[in-house]
């Protein structure tokens, strides 16, 4: 019987791939299948009794038999809404899993109710399906971490895809990245004189900076702070990272992070820029009060004038910059799914094949398009995404630039930056202790 049942999986499996069958046919009867394989009438029922059992069809006592997949599967989608909002994320997934007749019906939920804290049974109770579209360094409580290493095609996907360091190869792939740059308001510009074109990665601009905005009355930067937020510390990363570049303290970070890493001359010249930014609960540069933000995310270029908070008169956006050569951050967001140890194999296939149309150059292209991410696959240029523009074309990463991944701190480390930084802004700490605090924990 083995045998047998191993030859009907793949006749089922080969005809489904055809398309000769779709998930809820009728398929042939026990004498067909008895006189098409040679068999016995005993041994065919026993074998499509094991394939019920592994979800690979669905037996209807007096009716016959049917491929299984058109029952829907619920599952839980955690999601980042502020990358894009429930109603048009729901309405493309459901557009995609219509479109492969996936039939799974699909609950979104925000990736942050979803609390790191909970104990299993809480993560557990709602749903025996969840993907989670997780930041890096985020893990959560909840049995059933799918191995994605154990599909056969796990290696042809990985392949189109580019890849990320401290990925957790084979239970998680990348999704989508964000890449951050400095972003300018020109109105205000205009009113200060300041010349936007003189910007460079070195900061020796930053004094007359600072100047023509006091001139013009105007606040010269901000930065959006919330104190309630764990890991705020990412967005004064590109400014670090670009000054010690242009010092030559480093260029990838591939060989290690070296220490002293922040007790250094730019260490020293990026705490001095903070003083002049304006740290806030709301960002003043998204409502036109500031001149300048300093870690402004390619999502920029769908949410401005589209958002009612973000609204940015004669946006320009400058790189980080050295010798030409941009510094680019990129912050990927990956993918994971969490399992019952129960479900069945049909189930578990269809939510592979969901996360594999996920991932599809279809998808990918109009998910990026939606919400101004860098896709994560090799064969979708920068050209192609919808949102690209000479002035946006600044965020995409080019042979030759500096390439750096929020994922060379932890967030562990991104925290506790977080929290020392908070010193020197808010309670004003001595900038010598900082610099030595920060360093402590490398």
């Amino acid at each position: 019987m083995p045998k047998l049942i191993d030859t009907l999986r793949r006749f089922l499996k080969k005809r489904l791939e055809s398309g000769d069958l779709n998930p809820g046919d009728r398929l042939p009867s026990y004498h067909e299948l008895c006189e098409k394989f040679s068999s016995s009438y005993a041994t065919v029922r026993s074998a499509m009794a094991c394939l019920e059992r592994e979800g690979v069809v669905e037996l209807v006592h007096g009716n016959g038999s049917f491929l299984a997949g058109a029952r829907p599967i619920k599952i839980e989608f955690y999601h980042l809404m502020s990358s894009l909002d429930a109603e048009t994320m729901h309405a493309l997934l459901k557009k995609y899993i219509e479109l492969n007749r996936l039939f799974i019906d699909v609950e979104l939920k925000n990736v942050f109710s979803l609390n790191p804290y909970f104990t299993r049974e809480e993560c557990n109770e709602h749903c025996r399906a969840k993907i989670i579209l997780c930041p890096y360094g985020m893990s959560y409580p909840i049995p059933g971490l799918s191995t994605f290493s154990g599909y056969g095609d796990y290696e042809e996907v990985f392949r189109e895809l580019h890849h990320y360091p401290q990925i957790n190869i084979g239970t998680a792939l990348p999704f989508y990245s964000f890449s951050y740059q400095m972003g300018f308001n020109g109105r205000l510009m205009k009113k200060t004189g300041f010349d936007i074109d003189s910007v460079s990665g070195d900061f020796k601009w930053w004094k007359n900076y600072m100047e023509a905005c006091r001139a013009g009355s105007i606040m010269p930067a901000s930065i959006c702070w919330k104190k309630n937020s764990r890991w705020p510390f990412i967005k004064l990363l590109p400014l670090l990272l670009s000054l010690k570049v242009a010092r030559h303290e480093i260029s990838s970070v591939d060989t290690g992070i070296n220490v002293p890493f922040f007790n250094t001359p730019a260490g020293k010249d990026f705490l001095e820029i903070c003083r002049g930014i304006h740290f806030e609960e709301d960002d003043s540069f998204c409502s036109n009060a500031s001149g300048m933000g300093f870690a402004l995310g390619s999502w920029i270029s769908r949410q401005n004038k589209n958002r009612q908070n973000i609204c940015i008169d004669e946006l320009r956006i400058k790189p980080y910059s050295v010798d030409g050569r941009k510094i680019v951050l990129l912050d990927t967001c990956n993918i994971q799914a969490h399992l019952d140890h129960d479900i069945t194999k049909n189930d578990t296939d269809r939510i592979w094949k969901l996360i594999k149309v996920i991932l599809s150059r279809p998808f990918q292209k109009e998910f990026c398009g939606l919400t101004g991410a860098i896709s994560v696959r090799r064969d979708i240029a920068p050209r192609e995404h919808e949102w690209y523009s000479e002035e946006f074309s600044q965020f995409f990463p080019a042979e030759g630039d500096y390439l750096f991944h929020s994922s060379m701190f932890n967030r562990e480390l991104r925290a506790y930056f977080s929290a020392v930084m908070e010193n020197f802004i808010f309670y004003k700490a001595d900038l010598s202790d900082v610099l030595a605090r920060l360093d402590v924990k490398l």
